[in-house]
């Protein structure tokens, strides 16, 4: 008996994952993509092309002769209906279509057409009732994973396990709605976002404590659901919008979405949360990248001697996505509620998320339709110097350069999924990607890994492999601490610019070799003007939203919470501290003077209160509280800012 090590179980199914059956793949090697019979139906794009041959299908099971041939037909029949629902643009078409019998425009009389064009080269012609009862069988199928898609949440939690795994081809028609992967506990929503030429059509989600699901809605066979309305947001709420990492989708925030609530609840804060999924990602519409810009327009200087712009227009275009989002979901709002809500803005994300709340901090209200209310940003990217000009850094950019403009074919699927899961570029240096995004030691590593790579092989086209390596160069080349015109130290460091109140949060163990973002992220906070505060976590990886959610809520929470009072002067007696004084810059649009005795401050400290601080430099240096072994000796002190000043002995009398 063979004896192998010991490995992480899991179980996909567990968390709502189905697995596709052999037959309905192309075979192994091309992570999952469908079998050809499969493909061609879904590139048509075409319901009623594709309910005909599901239609087919079921009307060769119902002749078949043996077993094994009558479950073959059945289960493509089963796949190809559903692919007239799971496509993006099938769905769309689909929703245009009636196939009841009791009012024009008749779809039912062209499914029964087209279906004996599927027929024609049978032997024996089947007769009518037996096409017909096909037909009602494709039919039912494909409502059926309609509503378990599409239809009102309670709905789709009850109904879409009973379905199995549901046919899509991501390569042929992307998918609208989570099919095999986990969808959310919340109504999902779709808003079409237009930038210059560009619309895009992205699916959200607006989570809150008085969210109230979907009114139920009966079942028809025969028609697609309705979708839901948007939500009212109150006016007493405090809107966060999260912004995922990189490649991934609305689902990043879903383990973070009911605790956000309750720890507002406990503070006597209402949240809502709003998710949604950036372009060519998550169930977001596909286009190709250069539709937005040329990809000659994203450039850096290669080598040291070379001269030249650092173009990042795609990460520049999601900087506009993420503002034409919040504007246009506002509109809606208004329109529907007559209540605006993005002055109530809060964004908070990893990663690349992380990267872009952090250049939503820098925006000005002079030319911006909104300005976030507060930043938190977690393992932000591009906290990097900008990877060019260097003999070995920048191998990274100019290896997603090559990918970004690599023409699709057969082999790209299976190449993409063992560049970004399998492979190692240098042997002993470099592990695979992977590896980086969660801390070794977490028991869910594995399987979280293992979730992300079904998860993409399900939205996986050429527009999202491209995308995928275009942001990823773009990232390499930017950096946060890069004058805004790279090479022109006239320009200003786009650090500098940040001017919103700030969490940054870093984790100790993601600090690997040319990247370095925990310690990229301690310098970044050094020296960025905005507000706020530096959090760094032990034993804690890239993704810190998965590996401590709960803890990550908290300080989230707390320090939306908290009071932002800058300390001006102080008041002492017989030399001892015993008030200060200063201004509340909690709502920068309307700082506040005030004045607090010593015993307030501790407990104001203590509740959570932010007390800092400016120094020479103009960087803040938090206050804390500390005691000597009674509540009288208690007194404030500012944390040591490198030169073990104490810098409220600096300040002057109030």
């Amino acid at each position: 008996m063979r004896v192998e090590n010991p490995v992480d179980p899991w179980d996909p199914k567990s968390v709502g994952v189905f697995y596709p059956p052999r037959r309905m793949t192309d075979g192994s090697g091309n992570e999952d993509r469908l079998a050809e019979v499969l493909r061609s139906a879904a590139s048509t794009m075409e319901p009623l092309r594709i309910l005909a041959r599901a239609a087919a299908e079921f009307t060769r099971a119902r002749q078949a002769t043996t077993l094994s041939d009558q479950q073959v037909h059945d289960e493509f029949g089963t796949a190809l209906a559903d692919l007239a629902a799971t496509g993006r643009y099938a769905y769309a078409r689909l929703q245009g279509l009636s196939f009841k019998l009791t009012a024009p425009p008749y779809d039912w009389d062209g499914l029964k057409e087209t279906t004996r064009d599927e027929l024609a080269n049978e032997e024996v012609p089947p007769p009518d009732a037996l096409v017909e009862a096909a037909m009602a069988e494709a039919l039912d199928r494909t409502y059926a994973v309609a509503w378990a898609l599409r239809g009102p949440v309670a709905y789709r939690m009850a109904q879409r396990p009973t379905l199995g795994w549901i046919a899509v081809s991501g390569e042929d028609d992307k998918p609208h709605r989570p099919v095999n992967m986990q969808a959310p506990d919340w109504e999902q929503y779709e808003i079409d976002v237009m930038l210059g030429a560009v619309r895009v059509a992205t699916r959200f989600i607006v989570a809150s404590s008085n969210n109230v699901s979907a009114p139920t809605q009966a079942f028809d066979a025969r028609a697609v659901p309705i979708d839901p309305p948007l939500p009212k947001i109150d006016a007493s709420s405090d809107v966060l919008l999260f912004l995922h990492g990189h490649s991934s989708g609305a689902e990043e925030a879903l383990e973070l979405i009911p605790q956000l609530l309750q720890a507002g609840r406990e503070k006597g804060k209402d949240y809502t949360v709003v998710a949604f999924d950036l372009p060519n990602n998550g169930y977001s519409e596909t286009f190709v990248g250069p539709t937005v810009a040329a990809e000659d327009a994203t450039t850096f200087p290669h080598r040291i001697t070379d001269a030249g712009l650092v173009g990042t227009p795609v990460l520049d275009f999601m900087d506009e996505f993420v503002v034409a989002f919040v504007n246009k979901l506002d509109q809606l709002h208004i329109d529907l509620h007559g209540l605006s809500f993005k002055d109530r803005i809060t964004v908070f994300g990893g990663s690349l998320g992380g990267n872009l709340a952090l250049r939503m901090g820098r925006r000005n209200p002079a030319n911006s339709a909104w300005i976030a209310k507060a930043v938190v940003a977690w393992s932000p990217a591009s906290v990097w110097k900008p990877m060019v000009q260097n003999e070995l850094r920048r191998k990274g950019p100019e290896f997603c350069e090559t990918e970004f403009r690599r023409p699709e074919d057969g082999a790209s699927r299976a190449a993409f999924f063992n560049l970004v899961y399998d492979h190692v570029p240098w042997p002993a240096v470099i592990k695979q990607q992977p590896e980086y995004w969660y801390r070794d030691g977490w028991d869910a590593k594995n399987f979280q890994i293992l979730l992300s790579r079904i998860g993409r092989r399900e939205i996986y086209n050429e527009n999202y492999r491209r995308w995928h390596w275009r942001v990823a160069c773009e990232q390499l080349i930017f950096s946060h601490f890069d004058n805004t015109t790279h090479g022109d130290k006239t320009t200003p460091l786009w650090y500098s610019l940040n001017t919103v109140r700030t969490l940054l949060i870093a984790g100790e163990v993601d600090n690997y070799a040319y990247v370095g973002i925990y310690d990229g992220t301690k310098s970044l906070a050094a020296v960025m003007p905005a507000p706020g505060r530096l959090l760094l976590l032990k034993n804690s990886g890239h993704s810190i939203h998965f590996e401590h959610p709960r803890y990550l809520v908290y300080q989230i929470v707390r320090f939306l919470t908290a009071r932002s009072m800058e300390i001006e002067c102080v008041t002492r007696e017989s030399g001892r501290l015993e008030a200060v004084g200063g201004t509340d810059r909690t709502d920068p649009a309307n700082p506040r003077p005030f004045t607090l005795g010593r015993a307030d401050s501790v407990a104001a400290i203590k509740r959570g209160d932010e007390f800092y601080v400016t120094d020479r430099r103009g960087g803040e240096v938090l206050v804390h509280s500390q005691n000597l072994g009674s509540e009288s000796a208690e007194f404030l002190r500012t944390a040591a800012d490198g030169k073990d000043e104490n810098n409220l002995d600096a300040l002057p009398d109030c």
